[in-house]
């Protein structure tokens, strides 16, 4: 194994190419690099095309030719003209060094770390994790891609509310009423803004979802925001709960957005694994994590602790040493459908759980907002429900949103 000191560089296209040429390295197709172009000198060396970074450019080189997997990463800061993206992978074994890179303008740059440690620094340093003190990490929502759009136009129409209220200065201030016309505007004026201080604008950038298929589907999103105890029926719609009001109020305070993807390299093709956006507040980091099919995706929104962040980095620069396998289709048998399987989603202040369904004693613990369960059975007003941890208990039947 060759030890490689963190190192930066930088290739034009063209030297990118030849460099690829005189090592002998031929990109896969899907690895994003150019093909190469051997020098008309048949006695270059790597050296003189890279200089005296010999050993790391070598094995850049590789490792971003021949990726089992590739986390792209995009991060938009508002006012910032453009995002600051880079694609990382891991070096192939026994070598443990990361590899992070990105092409602007023609020109390749390069990032070569020699661990993990650092890799995750140098994701840190893009997206400012470590330069915030993030609250304890408690709320976790369970949403379709329409319910999180709800979210974010609801963050808008409540930040423009107090604005409002300010600039006019109110002095016994208004609760905002959250409408589905209301929501559907706000959506529609970030579409069409770039200003990514504002919600829609800024997470427009960081969904894997075409935002505009969203379009006239708030009442449903608003409906499910309702569900899960952010908001509450009022006179004329829908005002925020008081935790409604904490979620909405610091999604308006967005510093940074950022689009993790990571990506398996099979077959020349770029396949999702899936997709995560992370919004970095002034006093929160909120991650939502986009799975299953994307025409119907569901979105886990989560508020991390500063550690937790770095974690789940940690966790995505880790796998990039994994190899994928793809699963192949399977023919069509005659089996039996399985049982069906009912799931269930605890609301948005958590809800007390007991060992059996007398609540004769006092609760035996407290379930965190937006867990998903299983229901495996009701008796009265209570309900028998299953973690997918194993864990189970029994929880009020009418306070649970079915899935």
């Amino acid at each position: 194994m060759t030890t490689i000191l963190p190192s930066r560089f930088r290739l034009s296209t063209d030297r990118l190419s030849t460099a690829l040429a005189v090592s002998g390295v031929t990109p896969v197709r899907g690895s994003g690099l150019p093909a190469p172009a051997p020098t008309t000198n048949p006695g270059t060396t790597l050296g003189d095309v890279v200089g005296d970074d010999t050993p790391a450019v070598a094995l850049a080189l590789r490792a971003a030719a021949a990726p089992a997997r590739i986390l792209r990463i995009a991060v938009h800061r508002p006012g910032a003209a453009v995002a600051r993206a880079t694609r990382m992978v891991r070096a192939p074994a026994p070598d443990e060094a990361v590899v992070s890179w990105a092409s602007t303008d023609g020109e390749y740059s390069f990032v070569v770390v020699p661990n993990i440690n650092l890799a995750v620094i140098l994701l840190d340093e893009m997206l400012s994790i470590t330069d915030l003190v993030a609250g304890p990490g408690t709320v976790r929502l369970e949403l379709d891609a329409v319910g999180f759009a709800a979210l974010l136009a609801a963050s808008d129409a409540v930040r423009e509310h107090w604005l409002r209220e300010r600039l006019d200065r109110v002095v016994d201030p208004t609760p905002p009423v959250l409408t589905a016309a209301r929501l559907e505007e706000c959506w529609q004026r970030g579409l069409r803004n770039d200003d990514t201080r504002w919600a829609v604008a800024a997470a427009r950038f960081a969904s894997p979802v075409k935002p505009s298929t969203l379009t006239g589907h708030l009442g449903d999103g608003l409906a499910s925001l309702r569900t899960l105890g952010v908001v509450a029926p009022s006179a004329g719609g829908d005002v925020p709960t008081d935790p409604g009001t904490f979620l909405l109020t610091v999604l308006g305070q967005i510093v940074a957005t950022a689009s993790i993807v990571p990506l398996a390299v099979t077959e020349g093709e770029r396949v999702p694994l899936t997709a995560i956006t992370l919004i970095r507040t002034a006093t929160t980091i909120w991650a939502a994590g986009w799975t299953g099919p994307w025409s119907e995706p569901t979105v886990t929104l989560v508020d991390l602790t500063v550690e937790g962040a770095l974690e789940m980095l940690r966790r995505l620069v880790e796998d990039l040493a994994t190899p994928v396998s793809m699963p192949t289709p399977r023919a069509p048998t005659s089996a039996a459908p399985p049982p069906s399987v009912v799931r269930v989603r605890v609301p948005l202040k958590g809800l007390p759980a007991w060992e059996s369904p007398v609540r004769d004693r006092p609760p035996a613990t407290h379930l965190d907002a937006g867990l998903v369960l299983t229901l495996l059975e009701t008796s009265g007003p209570m309900a028998h429900v299953e973690a997918d941890n194993g864990w189970n208990g029994w929880v009020g039947n009418d306070l649970l949103e079915r899935l």
